[in-house]
């Protein structure tokens, strides 16, 4: 009978692999042919298309490496601050959470807004040696109406909105089980041996080293996130049935573990990090002066938001380009270039367009400064492009700030009572009071 059962088990899986071909699905964006016999056996039931999606950010308290490491300053906000940003600013979660045990984080937390709820964890599951699975099982008993975790990790700031967008859209249309984060890394991998004995490589050939632009590397999880569903939390492992991987940027994939990492996770953080459009601090101009007279009418509205405004000297060199933005930052006092909105006309422009946020070119500009925009200005004279981009600039913070404010979804019949939390954590204390009594 095993026997029947074990070629039975291969046809299926034979024929699951036939399906993933036929639905696109590369035979590599699998961890093994045993996943997708898996998915066919055991896959969670769960409607991943309409569920409802929590993204939970753990943020124990009790940080061994670096004290207090979720709210410690980094580039000028919380640690933990970076991915709620992100997570938020998505605008793809049904609820946004932190689960912690101290007030401090807890207060950390609410101070982006009404957006983010707190889960206060109990003690059992706040220790050096509790799994973050340990931790997600105790979340979703007291929070039922969730059916979709998405753990996200405070210790990886650079996180981008975009990123979880693509993958909640995977999860969703995909309808996988699970959907982590990797990285290609591009490293010559050796087996660990006892002094002594000889080593050997694990993933090359020394006689036909490859070169890198001939290699893609392999995948390695770098930690950001784990997306999943109630079921396989509840079983105590996230990655099973239907399971692939989202490839991050290289770039964005840091992650803090030690003090060390802070300075490197920092300056990693202003060049690729993701910075809000309520963080913008300056809009720079390369524009002449007919246009400038302009900003009278949208210098108000800008400086409400607590955006300067400063136009470039004319056929300025590049180097002295630079030097005078950069003087600029000192002086508003701010870090990074993806808190600056552009102006461009000229092919000199284009090394900053990159830099900043978001950048837009006259219509007047020049091929490259064009090609360079994020944003493409639909008005036709110089004057009406200004314009547009100043009022789509205040529209974007807008919408941004919208997203702080905004209270958890209702799902019909599975919204919970507000005191439904409080009465099962009173439950929970009175069982485990028993228990220890008894």
């Amino acid at each position: 009978m095993g026997s029947v059962f074990s070629t039975g088990l291969k046809l299926l899986g034979a024929a699951s692999g036939f399906l993933a071909a036929s639905f696109g699905y590369a035979a590599d964006g699998f961890t093994s042919l045993g996943v997708l016999c898996d998915s066919v056996m055991g896959a969670d039931p769960t409607d991943k298309a309409k569920g409802h999606l929590a993204c939970v950010v753990l943020a124990r308290g009790g940080s061994k490496g670096i004290p207090q490491k979720n709210i410690k300053p980094l580039a000028g906000k919380p640690l933990i601050h970076w991915v709620l940003i992100a997570a938020i600013e998505s605008g793809v979660f049904d609820s946004v959470w932190v689960s912690t045990d101290t007030d401090e984080i807890e207060a950390q937390a609410r101070s982006l807004g009404s957006v983010v709820q707190v889960h206060r964890r109990s003690p059992e599951v706040s220790k050096d040696t509790t799994s973050s699975q340990d931790t997600l099982k105790e979340f979703l008993q007291y929070h039922p109406e969730v059916d979709l975790v998405a753990l996200i990790q405070a210790t990886s700031p650079c996180l981008h909105p975009e990123d979880l967008i693509n993958v909640v859209d995977m999860i969703r249309k995909g309808n996988f089980d699970c959907v982590f984060a990797v990285v290609r890394r591009h490293q010559f991998r050796w087996q660990e041996v006892k002094p002594g004995n000889w080593t050997k490589p694990l993933n090359f050939t020394p006689a036909k080293r490859p070169r890198r632009q001939d290699w893609r590397g392999e995948l390695c999880e770098n930690g950001s996130f784990y997306f999943g569903t109630k079921r396989n939390v509840n079983k105590g492992c996230m990655q099973r049935g239907k399971v692939i991987y989202y490839e991050m940027k290289a770039e964005h994939s840091v992650d803090i573990d030690i003090d060390i990492d802070w300075p490197i996770a920092e300056e990693r953080i202003l060049s690729y990090g993701y910075f809000s459009l309520l963080e913008l601090k300056l809009l720079v101009c390369n524009i002449d002066d007919r246009s400038a007279d302009v900003f009278s009418n949208a210098l108000s509205q800008l400086k409400n938001e607590g955006i300067q405004i400063r136009l470039l000297p004319r056929k300025s060199e590049i180097k002295s380009a630079k030097l005078l933005i950069e003087e600029w930052m000192k002086e508003i006092n701010f870090r990074s270039w993806k808190q600056i909105a552009f102006i461009g006309s000229e092919e000199s422009d284009v090394e900053y367009m990159k830099k900043v946020c978001i950048c837009t070119a006259l219509p007047s500009a020049c091929p490259a400064a064009l090609e360079a925009s994020n944003y493409k200005c639909k008005h036709k004279t110089d004057s009406d492009a200004i314009h547009e981009f100043v009022e789509h600039l205040i529209y974007k913070i807008g919408e941004a700030r919208d997203k702080y404010i905004k209270t958890p979804r209702d799902f019909g019949s599975k919204k919970v009572p507000a005191d439904w939390y409080q009465e099962q954590r009173d439950g929970n204390i009175r069982q485990r009071h028993m228990d220890q009594s008894s």
